[in-house]
């Protein structure tokens, strides 16, 4: 099909190797991560070729771009299987991992590296709209999927709904079921950003990542019903864990 008025720049191939692997690369990651499961074959080179309507060279360096991602291994006599399946996080509404996880197989396991009362540095305190030096209450976990890393969370709870944490057993739920309903918080909305970053050697070492490798680094305010921030959370994500989605809208939604 010829689609008449299109100008390609000159200075640019866009049937380069390069640029089909590219493409081939995004449509195959789309196929792993909702259509096939952990120990699924991908299929063989002259397969995804046809499929993909792509060279084969294109389909290997596409292939070779997945395994980099962790997201398929090449298993000699066998073929190229999917590792793991992905957790899917919503940027659409407000859950703690056990909720993105729950009709999943997924389990998830916390273990408890810190539950102390800290002074507020300026930052959090103004994030959590309290004075500067007053108490927040932190506490560390990793968080384990089917035994394997799959983020460090670090998040600051206002004192005034954070001390009765320390006396529940933060092993087994998200904190966000927790607040509700143990402290009696109605959780409302989140700020949140996310932006991928190197892994630092703590958080490698917590992982069990190389330094450098990626994380998907998720920040975010909590606040209740009310508008009130509750918590000031740092979540740090092995990038070959978990992928965010969520709808998104062109213009304003009104009933």
């Amino acid at each position: 099909m010829h689609i008449a008025g299109q100008r390609r720049s000159p200075q640019v191939n866009p049937c380069s190797r390069a640029q089909e692997a590219r493409r081939v690369g995004d449509l195959l990651r789309v196929e792993v991560l909702e259509s096939l499961g952990a120990g699924e074959l991908v299929g063989s080179e002259s397969e995804l070729a046809r499929r993909y309507r792509a060279s084969r060279n294109a389909v290997r360096d596409a292939l070779g771009k997945l395994r980099a991602q962790r997201l398929v291994m090449r298993k000699p006599g066998t073929g190229t299987l999917v590792t793991a399946d992905k957790a899917a996080g919503s940027m659409s509404r407000l859950l703690g991992l056990s909720e993105y996880l729950k009709d999943s197989a997924g389990r998830v396991a916390n273990e408890v590296w810190t539950v102390e009362a800290v002074p507020a540095v300026p930052v959090l305190a103004q994030r959590l709209d309290i004075a500067a030096g007053s108490d927040v209450v932190l506490i560390e976990r990793r968080r384990l999927v089917d035994d394997l890393p799959m983020s460090l969370d670090t998040t600051y709870v206002r004192a005034d709904v954070g001390e009765p944490l320390g006396d529940l057993d933060l092993t087994q739920r998200d904190l966000f079921g927790l607040l509700e309903d143990s402290v009696g918080v109605t959780l409302g909305v989140a700020a949140t950003s996310v932006e991928a970053l190197p892994a630092d050697d703590g958080t490698a070492v917590a992982l069990g990542i190389d330094p450098g490798d990626p994380v998907l680094a998720s920040d975010r305010v909590v606040a209740d019903t009310d508008g009130v921030p509750i918590a000031v959370e740092f979540v740090r994500y092995r990038h070959d864990r978990i992928v965010l989605t969520g709808t998104t809208m062109r213009q304003e939604w009104t009933r």
